[in-house]
């Protein structure tokens, strides 16, 4: 048996490959799929077969990175060679173009709302009472605490790529850093660093027990006031 979990929602994903693990009895075995070999993938799964126990046989990121010889032989094999053993790809992205290589029962894919990315996209864009309708709408389908540090995450990502002397890490695209700096330039010079301290003060508040309103409250007030 084989699955495929994967998509943006890594979060939603992680809980899939938890519940699964959970719901299975006998040993589980995790592996980095960039350094998988076919002697420890063989060693893994036929012991289990020999001494008549099951197990859960996990790769992560099995598909990342460049393709190689080694991944064809071990995909092969898991197709052909799973028997009684689960074995799951789980993936911290979404691997569309792998889809085919499974049967439709063995994908479970978790993505973020496509109005998510369009609300962090307009933060500084939009008028408040837009902002707060995205936000309520989001808020239907993701927690607030997930919303809430995606919105940190955009403000620190928008203060490193306002300033053209940075460079990037390598981790974001050129069509990520100058969409960034593109909406970085909705904000007046010092507001960027104000709303990110402001976002770290709610942080701290509520970690703190300083605060009586819930996180979604808060992220209502700082919309309004954005």
């Amino acid at each position: 048996m084989i699955r495929l979990i994967h998509g943006s929602d890594t979060a939603a994903s992680r809980k899939k490959l938890q519940d699964t693990v959970n719901n299975i009895n006998g040993e589980t075995v995790y592996f980095n799929g960039n350094n998988l070999t076919l002697s420890e993938l063989l060693l893994a799964n036929e012991a289990a077969s020999f001494f008549s126990s099951a197990k859960t046989i996990v790769i992560e990121n099995f598909f990342k990175g460049v393709k190689q010889k080694e991944k064809d032989l071990i995909f092969d094999y898991v197709r052909k060679e799973s028997g009684q053993n689960l074995i799951v790809f789980w993936e911290d992205r979404e691997v569309s173009s792998k889809d085919k290589l499974f049967k439709k029962e063995e994908i479970f894919k978790y993505d973020f709302p496509k109005l998510l990315f369009k609300f962090l996209d307009d933060l500084g864009k939009q008028p408040a009472g837009v902002m707060l309708n995205y936000f309520h709408s989001l808020r239907k389908e993701k927690e607030a605490e997930l919303i809430f540090a995606l919105i940190v995450r955009q403000f620190r990502l928008l203060i490193m790529m306002s300033d053209a002397k940075i460079v990037a890490s390598g981790k974001l695209a050129p069509w990520q850093i100058t969409k960034f700096r593109q909406q970085a330039k909705n904000f007046p010079a010092d507001s960027l660093m104000q709303n990110y301290r402001a976002l770290l003060n709610i942080d701290y508040r509520l970690k703190s027990g300083l605060t009586p309103f819930k996180v979604d409250q808060l992220i209502d007030i700082f919309l309004v006031n954005l």
